[in-house]
């Protein structure tokens, strides 16, 4: 662990060799632990720039800490005084060289400057095929962070291969610390997830569990994992799964203070909502708000929590207060939302939601280029789903329903249920459709895989005023097997009003029968 009084001391010495020693260790540790504001505040803040300039290793801390603390325009300052360093030492000049492109990839990529990502990444490339360092760290944290850098540019692909050459430096003595390897095997297992391989996916996650059982971590640490956990029970509609381990991780709330941790929790109440467990994300969300009131978030953090504002709301039939969290979200937008594209999707799916086509368009056109260039499996179908519902609301309904089919039957050979919940309710009404369909006639669809979307649906809360007293009871006596005139009977009505009932009763729950009245109504618990 970093003794940071000690290490200032160490510095204000100005003993070189011995700041040179103290910086690497410090560096070291810097890969693993959370205790990068300390740093930066209690010493780098302060510190003469120009002994920063005099020391390399103290030149890379400074531009690393300023990375962590997202203060990048600062970053790019910092890295244009690259030529002022003492470079004399060849090991020195070559770790300068790989540490400083990756920083600056890491600020053109938040800056949202992809030419500039990809010149430096050829750059590095190139300059990693002829390397010969022994230094595992350094070929450690290269590869690590290309993955890392290429799951942010969506290309899955690359991200693999480079979080796989990484795994290879881990059987050096130096990287044995557990929470560097817990963060390296779940962004594999994240890119595996992109990819839309669930089944890997969880493969993954299960050697994660193996991997954890036997290691000493924090317990704060558990969040990413259950974070990744509580996605697989999402995608896969294991609701008791899900429920059981957000009450882990809501156990854990208390012991994770910093902003990392902030998504993984924002991640689990949405997906709370959108299985309709609006109670557990209730007292979720009013944790999260309280943190983020400490905090000063940054804009990422903002897009997710106004995101959870308007499920919420919209879940619970406050309308009025959904829209005024989506106006909220469209101010955001307005300043930059080019690298939040499944929250650009997100915020299209919610302006159809408003019949808000011309304004979805415009965001579906301006992200379309980039993700259909991604090889994220899971951004393209949910781009994919956002088109279909467009087409759907422009009228051309018919070519909208033969889409959908297409995209439902890819997705239930994964089982992918949660795919199609973190959409709208245009959506879920024609999966609805295509269900109500495949209960009548010969259908490649798994009505079972059907069923599960449509019981997440927003018709879950609205049903119950929907439907009369007097049509459930109407309905609760033909499960019985009463015929309209025992029905008649019983109620002492008319058989003319009885099929009015059952007339009202088919359309409300936009089925064609009374027979598949009875079903949908056994679904949703009415009856």
């Amino acid at each position: 662990m970093i003794n940071i009084q000690h290490f200032k001391q160490v510095i204000f010495s100005k003993d070189s060799e011995q700041i040179i020693k103290e910086a690497k260790e410090v560096y070291k540790y810097l890969l693993f632990k959370d205790n990068r504001v300390d740093l930066y505040n209690e010493i780098f803040s302060t510190l003469d720039y120009s002994l920063i300039l005099e020391i390399p290793i103290l030149y890379i801390l400074y531009c690393k800490l300023l990375k962590y603390n997202k203060k990048i325009s600062k970053l790019e300052y910092v890295l244009n005084d690259i030529n002022k360093l003492d470079l004399s030492n060849q090991s020195e000049s070559e770790k300068l060289f790989f540490e400083s492109n990756i920083l600056l990839c890491e600020s053109y990529l938040y800056k949202n400057k992809k030419n500039c990502v990809e010149f430096s990444l050829e750059k590095l490339y190139k300059s990693l095929e002829k390397t010969e360092t022994n230094d595992y760290i350094l070929l450690f944290e290269i590869y690590y962070e290309l993955g890392s850098i290429y799951l942010s540019l969506f290309r899955i692909s690359d991200s693999l291969l480079y979080f796989k050459k990484s795994k290879y430096y881990i059987l050096d003595e130096y990287i044995t610390a557990n929470i560097i390897i817990l963060r390296l095997k779940l962004n594999i297992s994240n890119a595996l997830l992109m990819k839309n391989k669930l089944s890997d996916y969880s493969q993954e996650l299960k050697k994660i569990e193996l991997f954890i059982q036997k290691s000493d971590l924090d317990q704060s640490y558990l969040i990413f994992y259950y974070d990744s956990l509580i996605s697989l029970f999402f995608y896969k509609n294991n609701k008791k799964l899900l429920i059981d381990t957000s009450n882990k991780a809501i156990l854990l709330f208390d012991q994770c203070l910093n902003l990392s941790s902030f998504m993984p929790y924002i991640r689990i109440s949405i997906y709370l909502i959108l299985m309709n467990e609006l109670e557990q994300s209730k007292i979720l969300i009013s944790k999260i708000e309280e943190k983020f009131k400490l905090l000063e978030p940054p804009p990422k953090i903002r897009f997710f929590l106004y995101a959870l504002n308007i499920i919420f709301y919209y879940k619970t039939n406050n309308i009025n207060m959904s829209k005024i969290w989506v106006d909220e979200l469209g101010k955001l937008f307005e300043l930059n939302y080019e690298n939040e594209y499944s929250i650009a999707i997100f915020y299209a799916n919610f302006l159809l939601e408003n019949n808000n086509i011309t304004k979805a368009e415009e965001i579906n056109f301006s992200i379309s280029d980039f993700i259909s260039s991604s090889d994220s499996d899971i951004l393209k179908l949910q781009l994919d789903l956002l088109n279909i519902v467009i087409e759907y609301k422009k009228g051309y309904k018919n070519k909208a329903i033969l889409n959908l089919k297409e995209k439902l039957f890819l997705a239930q050979k994964e089982w992918n249920v949660g795919i199609f919940l973190n959409s709208n309710t245009i959506l879920l009404n024609m999966i609805n459709e295509i269900y109500n369909e495949s209960l009548n006639k010969k259908n490649i669809l798994d009505s079972n895989f059907l069923k599960e979307i449509i019981s997440y649906s927003n018709e879950k809360f609205d049903f119950n005023n929907y439907l009369t007293e007097k049509e459930i009871e109407v309905l609760k006596l033909v499960e019985q097997k009463n015929s309209n005139k025992e029905i008649a009977n019983i109620l002492f009505l008319s058989v003319n009003t009885i099929k009015t009932h059952l007339k009202n009763i088919t359309k409300k729950l936009n089925v064609n029968t009374k027979k598949n009245a009875v079903i949908k109504a056994k679904e949703f618990l009415l009856i």
